[in-house]
């Protein structure tokens, strides 16, 4: 009996001493590896992973007909011409002739807008030629011609003709239905002068300035500002030599039409000094 009694503390002894010895290693033994995150898979991705920014105007949904360029390196300004024509409307220089051209001014972006260079059944080469063209952001599209005096305006960015029996409303409603921009093209040309209700109460995207007398020009940038109407500052050069007489600086990379409307919106382009 007295040999029991003495066993049973030594055997709580040994069960306490064992006891403290786990507990010890596993107080001591390294953290095992948090398991993963469900919120891993909303981290922030390291810089090497981060998609390229989309540039979208803040006002109304970016449109989407001309394709993306790759955008240039970092640059202080950006610029371009989007009112020209070709040997295949009434130019008198051929596409690789005005490319050529803006290349040399160091044109960022340039728009070839020979008269309906695309129809219904056709579409002119230079039409074709700016859509593809990899040196610079090419944007293909068309003056059009609108109303019985008739009114002239730039289509940007379309895809298919427009009809000419239209009237301005109706095509600029297209123009915007195709995913592109709509220009009032010299609005103070004799003859062809757009009423004030046509320009600033129409749909445009943005119109022409300083293409008029210095009375006219100031007034356009008046009202540019009243109506929220952006200027756009081309030279609609008919030849070589007369690219980079008039033609827009912006502040910020223009690679799609996007881009483009959102600079308007924000102040950021300006005419050439």
């Amino acid at each position: 009996m007295e040999d029991s009694r003495i066993g049973r503390p030594i055997l709580s002894f040994a069960c306490l001493a064992a006891l403290t010895i786990a507990c010890t290693a596993i107080s001591g033994a390294p953290a095992a590896a948090p398991a993963p995150s469900l919120r891993a898979e909303t981290a922030t991705p390291s810089p090497t992973e981060s998609p390229t920014p989309i540039h979208t105007p803040t006002a109304t949904p970016g449109p989407t007909a001309v394709p993306s360029r790759t955008p240039k390196p970092l640059q202080a300004v950006w610029r371009g011409d989007l009112h020209m024509h070709t040997t295949s409307s009434d130019g008198q220089g051929t596409y690789e002739e005005m490319l050529q051209e803006a290349l040399e001014l160091d044109f960022d972006f340039l728009a070839m807008t020979d008269h309906y260079g695309i129809n219904t059944e056709t579409r002119a080469e230079s039409f074709i030629k700016c859509g593809s063209e990899t040196r610079l952001f090419c944007i293909p599209g068309a003056e059009l011609f609108a109303g019985p005096q008739p009114l002239h305006l730039l289509a940007l960015g379309i895809t298919e003709g427009i009809s000419p029996s239209l009237t301005l409303q109706e095509q600029l409603e297209e123009i915007h239905r195709q995913g592109g921009l709509a220009i009032a093209a010299h609005p103070d040309r004799s003859g062809h002068r757009y009423t004030t209700e046509e320009l600033y109460y129409s749909a445009f995207d943005a119109m022409e300035c300083a293409r008029g007398s210095e009375a006219y020009n100031l007034e356009q940038l008046i009202l540019s500002e009243q109506y929220n109407l952006p200027c756009a500052y081309n030279s609609d050069a008919h030849e070589r030599d007369e690219l980079g007489n008039r033609y827009t600086l912006c502040s910020v990379p223009i690679n799609n039409l996007a881009d483009l409307k959102a600079a308007w919106i924000g102040g950021k382009c300006e005419m050439n000094r």
